[in-house]
């Protein structure tokens, strides 16, 4: 804010009813600061801290097939790390780029370094030598870490996946399995594990050359459910992200982009960052 702008102080704009500021703690030293989604697609929109349409891609709809979920999953990936990046932020521990997470300690205590992201939906289906972009056919440099690729039909292997480095210099796959459960079974530890085997067998499955590039990185399952989930998971190579911490990582903007009864009371008017 302009303090030199009388206008445009927290104070007034908070009085005014176009932000409302949430404390994050009891001591009141830092806050939230929810605005109207109109104004968050406006922030955007000059800060071009993605390239995509936030109107588009968090609209409320009456349905939200698993299609749009696996890439309301990769672009709001893309978003969440590009605002991290506007605020400063060159690492972070994989706690805070995955807040909420169910994991372990120790991955989420993983320092990783910060770049700025783009989506690309894939023609094939990765693992596989040669990636090209939906539409234009253009190569999709996975490897630079750039990029949110969000794979082709069907695969196996992840419904959408980026590249991370720590700060030690080891490299991560980040792989997204979007889960849509229409019925809110509860998704349990076996089919979390099971993903995990699921990953591992179809990287190991590849030619030489392809396995060759796919072993020089550490794979981390990460499952996005609408499913709730109870369990603990002890497992280093995974995470979850559920029914049951929905809010932690999304945020309230999840509830201007799907109907599900864990959201219905949170206002889709507002979103906080």
């Amino acid at each position: 804010m302009c303090p030199s702008d009388k206008d445009c102080t927290i104070e007034n704009l908070e009085r005014d009813a176009h932000i409302i500021l949430s404390p994050c703690d009891d001591t009141f030293s830092e806050f939230t600061i929810k605005m109207p989604f109109f104004f968050v697609c406006l922030y955007n929109d000059k800060l071009k801290i993605v390239e995509f349409s936030l109107e588009e891609t968090f609209r409320v709809q009456n349905t939200m097939h698993w299609q749009d979920w696996e890439l309301f999953v990769a672009q709001y990936e893309a978003f969440r790390t590009n605002l991290l990046m506007e605020r400063g932020k060159r690492t972070v521990h994989l706690a805070e780029l995955y807040r909420g997470v169910f994991g372990t300690l120790s991955t989420k205590n993983i320092e990783v370094r910060l770049k700025k992201l783009s989506v690309c939906q894939a023609q094939e289906q990765f693992p596989c030598l040669k990636l090209t972009e939906k539409g234009t056919a253009k190569s999709i440099p996975w490897e630079e870490g750039e990029v949110v690729v969000v794979n082709g039909a069907s695969a196996e292997w992840g419904d959408s996946f980026r590249v991370l480095q720590t700060v030690q210099g080891d490299r991560l796959f980040s792989i997204h399995q979007a889960k849509y459960d229409y019925n809110s079974a509860t998704y349990t530890l076996n089919n979390l594990y099971k993903e995990v085997i699921k990953n591992y067998v179809t990287s190991i499955n590849t030619k030489k050359e392809l396995f060759d590039k796919l072993a020089k990185h550490r794979h981390i399952t990460i499952v996005f459910t609408t499913q709730p989930f109870y369990e603990t998971v002890s497992c280093d190579e995974c995470f979850i992200i559920s029914r049951s911490n929905f809010e932690q990582y999304f945020g309230p903007v999840f509830s201007s982009r799907a109907t599900f009864a864990l959201t219905k009371n949170i206002n889709p008017n507002h979103k906080g960052w």
